[in-house]
């Protein structure tokens, strides 16, 4: 039995082991703001994977800031970011990244189930992403098995709150996907097993508004509501929806007010954008400015956490080579696209040639119905351990 062979068969052993790993980590809550939860869940990682690495730390995040339903700027601070290395000194270096936390706060918390005449584990975060951590850790150690481990080093970053959009964790992926040849994200494969290429950008805006309260009876022009323009604007903001060839404004979320007989002093309005090229990023960041600065009282906050990625050059070429060494193992898939985003935007943006959606295969995400294909665990286990085998080979040196 060849090398590639040995691996292979030894993942497939490694099918329970998986299985049981995920079930207790998809049963311990991971909610972006649940500290405790993520901060075990990461000692939990730590601890299982100690053998692998050379150095194993926690890297601070950067406080999240946001805007409350008041309009007042707030902070919330955000648990560190787990990060393992190995061999860093190598010529060539990957970068492993998918996140910790998961949507559902602790009250909310659903058991972990397998279903087995189905074939499939349901549970919140199996796909997103905790099955993606169980892939790639297990094909990180089925690589180190075999000898051409030693031309490749690696680091694992597994960040705190890539749910809210990473603000915490962006400047330090950039800094390492600056520092890397490759990088690799194991957010979950599209449902039909297809691999994730072209994400859209996103961004996520408030407008706070500010006016005076007073008696709605006896005084109303003693006020100034700050309701009223904050519904005009975002009625604008609304027109921008499919103002150019697919991008997406979504008017999703308005606070204000308090008692019926009282004129609101205080109204926030939130939405989300989503453009498939940087040209519609510009215009929407620029009509957004035109727009608020219409109306008196109004603040807006926000940016473009994700830029666009589009898949071209030397990362299409890399795409190709591992649809094609899945077409090897039997796993006919394909390569997509989305309006869905991933830290794979942000690492693309700094230069790094990034292949994402390498983790486990299922649907559903982010609903009490999340469930993961079994089978994939192994399968994708497979698809990067061979990739990371062909690297480490040399079988990529024509188009790096």
């Amino acid at each position: 039995m060849n090398d590639h062979a040995a691996i292979m068969q030894w993942i497939d052993e490694q099918q329970p082991l998986m299985l049981d790993l995920l079930v207790n980590w998809s049963n311990l809550n991971t909610y972006t703001f649940n500290l405790d939860g993520i901060n075990q869940f990461a000692d939990k990682i730590a601890d299982t994977f100690s053998h692998l690495t050379d150095n194993i730390e926690r890297i601070p995040a950067e406080d999240y800031e946001y805007v409350d339903e008041k309009g007042n700027v707030r902070k919330k601070i955000l648990a560190p970011a787990l990060m393992l290395s190995k061999r860093l000194d190598a010529p060539q270096k990957g970068l492993f990244v998918i996140h910790l936390d998961t949507v559902y706060p602790p009250e909310e918390s659903i058991q972990t189930k397998i279903d087995k005449d189905k074939g499939v584990l349901q549970g919140q975060g199996v796909v997103d992403a905790k099955g993606g951590i169980v892939v790639m850790l297990k094909a990180l150690e089925a690589f180190e098995r075999s000898p051409v481990a030693k031309n490749l080093g690696w680091r694992v970053v597994l960040n705190t709150d890539e749910e809210i959009g990473s603000p915490g964790s962006a400047d330090f992926l950039q800094k390492y996907a600056k520092e890397s040849d490759i990088g690799f994200v194991f957010e979950p494969c599209m449902a039909n097993g297809n691999l994730i290429g072209s994400r859209k950008g996103s961004g996520n805006f408030a407008i706070a508004s500010h006016g005076k309260s007073a008696h709605a009876g006896r005084a109303p022009h003693l006020g100034k509501n700050a309701i009223e323009p904050l519904m005009k604007c975002l009625l604008e903001i609304g027109q921008l929806n499919g103002s150019r060839e697919k991008i997406i404004v979504n008017v999703a979320m308005i606070n204000g007010g308090s008692a019926l007989n009282i004129v609101p002093d205080r109204a926030v309005g939130r939405f989300n954008v989503r453009v498939e090229n940087s040209n519609d990023q510009k215009f929407i960041e620029e009509e957004l400015i035109r727009i608020v600065s219409k109306y008196e009282n109004l603040k807006l906050y926000g940016k473009f956490q994700s830029p666009p990625r589009i898949i071209k050059g030397k990362t299409l070429k890399i795409y190709e080579k591992i649809r094609d060494s899945a077409h090897e193992l039997g796993m006919k898939i394909d390569i997509g696209a989305t309006g869905g985003v991933s830290d794979s935007n942000r690492m693309e943006a700094a230069g790094l040639s990034t292949i994402d959606s390498l983790g486990v295969q299922g649907d559903h995400l982010h609903s009490p119905d999340e469930y993961m294909e079994i089978k994939s665990l192994t399968e994708r286990t497979k698809l990067v351990t061979l990739s990371l085998l062909q690297w480490a080979s040399g079988e990529w040196n024509s188009f790096l």
